[in-house]
């Protein structure tokens, strides 16, 4: 009991509720396994993350739990990456949908990923719509310039460098609007095409 009570006593505040009821329900039966991610304080660390994991080995005459097996690891480091991870993709997602200009990624095969808010204010078509459209940007983009796009935005797939062009785009309420657009390849690690990004600013006059 002191063992236990001394442990209890190191675990974060934030997460000694949690960790209280898993040990409750693991102590009567309810779980068959001890499996969780918590913050303990390390005298010679501070706070550190753990992932602990073990299950029940030996019974007492009374058919409690005496004996538990288990193995506990530091995951601090990976805890950390992934709240870095985290705060770059807000950042990210920040940066991005705050910005003026109507931004794009799309696939290898040309497929819509990801489209920000800016696309709703130039064209009429919201993001969720632009996301649902089979085809996009094809209704999107005016019949006369559909193969000048499809010219430019084949050679940024296969990895020819930033395509730059001017496009007149079809809005919701029919009426046109002039874009200058640019598309450039998206390379992994490796330096293998896997998308494009695009970026149009209207241009309208």
């Amino acid at each position: 009991p002191g063992t236990i009570d001394a442990f209890f006593q190191n675990v974060h505040p934030v997460d000694l509720p949690f960790i209280t009821q898993r040990h409750e329900q693991f102590l009567c039966g309810e779980r068959s396994l001890i499996k969780d991610d918590y913050r303990f304080y390390m005298k010679n660390r501070g706070w550190i993350w753990l992932h602990s994991i073990g299950r029940a080995v030996e019974w007492d005459d009374q058919g409690q739990i005496s004996t538990i097996a288990g193995l506990t690891q530091d995951i601090t480091e990976q805890r950390n990456l992934l709240e870095q991870i985290k705060q770059s993709r807000q950042r990210l997602r920040i940066i991005s949908e705050y910005t003026y200009d109507w931004q794009s990624w799309c696939d290898l095969d040309g497929k819509l990923v990801w489209i920000n808010n800016a696309v709703e204010r130039i064209t009429g078509f919201c993001v969720d719509e632009c996301m649902l459209m089979d085809d996009y940007p094809r209704k999107l983009i005016d019949e006369q310039d559909w193969d000048l796009y499809k010219t430019h935005t084949a050679r940024a797939l296969k990895g020819e460098g930033r395509q730059e062009l001017n496009l007149r785009i079809r809005c919701r309420d029919a009426s046109l609007k002039w874009v200058s657009a640019s598309y450039e390849p998206i390379f992994d690690k490796d330096g293998q095409v896997k998308g494009m990004a695009g970026a149009a600013k209207d241009i309208t006059r």
